[in-house]
């Protein structure tokens, strides 16, 4: 049998493509703790509009509420014992709840000790043998409605920071030749979905404070980005920021023998013949192959969100309204001024200052090929800027060089040491030595 798989270039824009996009958006929306059990118990109570259900349709349905119910008691025995903290403070959430606390109140008994926190007397249930899926109700009802609210929140925070994003982006494209327009910014404003993240869905990172997923165009903020007015604001920005840059869309098609007999395959697998999806090769200057400039990608959208929401006194504010000229002048002198800030644009601001001095290079051939889709050309893909970019790190440093780098970053594990002596064999003239550099060695590289 033979078979090869074509790939296309797509547009961002492709109609087909933003229809992946929105099917794929309901896939990826996050579960809070006891979702999936409440829903099932919807689906059982729930009748059909005409007549009974039918008898397998009810087997199927209390079988899936007979797992849920067994998942949620699984789930809570697991978190309290493991993560005790985001338990405790799961269960001080749901026992706040008014409606949960009346209901607490109808499940005491003359035998309870009378001096028996809310708290505890959930523990003691939750800690018997036998399930209990009335409590287990209860407490999904009551998680629910507090992740409702605090969604609610998000987007009402959202929608401001959507606001000083445009208004920034409407003050740095005009004159500085970056390749996106006004219109593009706020359809894409519109388009992106944000989301709330629960700390016990699956995939929780404690590290992180929110993740754009341009499979499916849509954010999750992590709950501890939200213990804090700006960094929220800022987090919820820094994404923005992500979903806003250039995108390269391919289409792949499996192509099969066209002798080869249709009954062999699945139509439902990946194997079927004619199976097609779109993959996302590249977010801004990172390329999903390898994870290539991840560091790259992240210094200038964490260059853009500090222009944006670096302005902490009255001075920098003015300052960073006249921009020395325009907001584009201030973010190249964040540059000098708080190089060291971020790791990853402190490497980026030596790697743009430094080198082969006959070569001009400045922030502004990053942000143009951050923001630069692909033009596809006789169906080949054509990105100038982001060509121009690394062209010009060539010939400043070397024509591997920055392939190098970048490696050597990715060793580096998100050290701030060690990314720190990569930026300083820059700014020292001795970027040559980055090749033989070994990051996190105990060996004094200067």
């Amino acid at each position: 049998m033979s078979e090869r798989l074509e790939k296309r270039l797509s547009s961002f824009r492709n109609p087909e493509y933003r229809d992946v996009l929105s099917f794929r958006k309901h896939g990826n929306r996050v579960e809070f703790l006891g979702e999936r059990f409440l829903q099932y118990k919807k689906d059982l109570e729930t009748p059909l509009l005409r007549g009974q259900k039918p008898a397998e349709m009810l087997r199927f349905q209390q079988k899936n509420y007979e797992d849920a119910i067994k998942e949620f008691q699984d789930q809570t025995a697991y978190f309290s014992k493991e993560i005790p903290g985001f338990f405790n403070d799961y269960l001080s959430i749901i026992t706040a709840d008014k409606n949960f606390s009346e209901y607490l109140q109808t499940r005491r008994t003359d035998t309870a000790p009378t001096d028996q926190t809310a708290t505890n007397f959930v523990l003691a249930i939750l800690n018997e043998p036998t399930a209990d899926p009335e409590l287990y109700f209860h407490m999904c009802e009551a998680y629910q409605r507090y992740m409702e609210r605090k969604q609610l929140e998000l987007l009402a925070k959202t929608e401001e920071v959507k606001k000083d994003v445009l208004a920034f982006m409407k003050k740095l494209i005009p004159g500085r030749r970056l390749p996106i327009t006004e219109e593009y910014v706020e359809k894409r404003l519109k388009e992106v979905t944000i989301q709330l993240a629960d700390v016990f869905c699956p995939g929780y990172e404690a590290e992180v404070a929110g993740e754009y997923a341009s499979y499916s165009d849509h954010i999750l903020i992590w709950p501890q980005a939200t213990k804090d007015e700006l960094g929220l604001k800022k987090t919820i920005a820094h994404e923005l920021f992500h979903a806003l840059s250039g995108q390269t869309v391919i289409k792949e098609r499996l192509i099969k023998d066209p002798d080869e007999p249709y009954d062999n395959f699945d139509e439902y697998e990946d194997s079927a013949p004619g199976f097609s999806d779109y993959k996302v090769r590249r977010v801004g200057l990172r390329y999903a192959k390898k994870d290539r400039h991840r560091w790259l990608n992240e210094a200038i959208t964490h260059i853009l969100t500090e222009g944006l929401y670096r302005a902490e006194t009255r001075a920098e504010e003015e300052e960073m309204e006249a921009g020395l000229n325009d907001v584009y002048d201030f973010m190249e002198l964040f540059f000098g001024k708080y190089r060291g800030y971020d790791d990853y644009a402190g490497l980026l601001s030596a790697l743009v200052e430094n080198g082969q001095e006959d070569v001009r290079m400045s922030l502004g051939d990053a942000f143009r090929a951050y923001f630069e889709s692909p033009q596809n050309v006789q169906g080949r893909e054509v990105r100038r800027y982001n060509r121009s970019f690394f062209i010009k790190t060539a010939q400043k440093y070397g024509k591997r060089f920055i392939v190098i780098l970048d490696k050597k970053v990715q060793e580096c594990g998100g050290d701030s040491a060690a990314i720190l002596k990569l930026a300083n064999l820059i700014r020292d003239g001795e970027w040559q030595k980055i090749a033989d550099y070994t990051p996190n060695s105990k060996e004094d590289i200067f």
